[in-house]
């Protein structure tokens, strides 16, 4: 679509998320097997049944973790326009793409390790000056 229209692609990243809340059964787990029933009974599909997650302790209050967002250069589509196979030109665009995108993760990794203040301790212990 990017390439039909001539739009430009921003590879935008983030981490973070999935240290918010630990997965102690996913939706596939045989343990969850009633709500998958019961999602399936609401008429959804099975593979919609949400995970038994853990936030803060054993609650579902999220833990105070901070999400890293960075976003890319942006990515000209316009020399793909042309292309006399646009399917072939998609897979190329593609893989740009997933190329940038893994420039941008990396970048947030280091970044995250590098910050002090990535955990609540972290930021108490900056906040008093240790």
């Amino acid at each position: 679509m990017a390439i039909e229209t001539g739009a430009p692609i921003v590879p935008l990243a983030m981490i973070g998320a999935d240290d918010v809340y630990d997965i102690i059964f996913d939706g596939d787990d045989l343990a969850m097997r009633p709500v998958r029933m019961l999602v399936q009974a609401l008429g959804m599909r099975g593979n919609l049944t949400p995970p038994l997650v853990r936030g803060l302790g054993p609650t579902l209050l999220p833990k105070p973790e901070r999400f890293y967002y960075a976003a890319g250069t942006p990515i000209e589509t316009t020399p793909w326009a042309d292309a006399p196979d646009l399917d072939r030109a998609a897979e190329d665009l593609q893989a740009v793409v997933r190329k940038a995108l893994e420039e941008e993760l990396r970048f947030l990794f280091a970044e995250r390790e590098r910050d002090r203040g990535r955990t609540l301790w972290g930021r108490v212990r900056g906040s008093i000056g240790l």
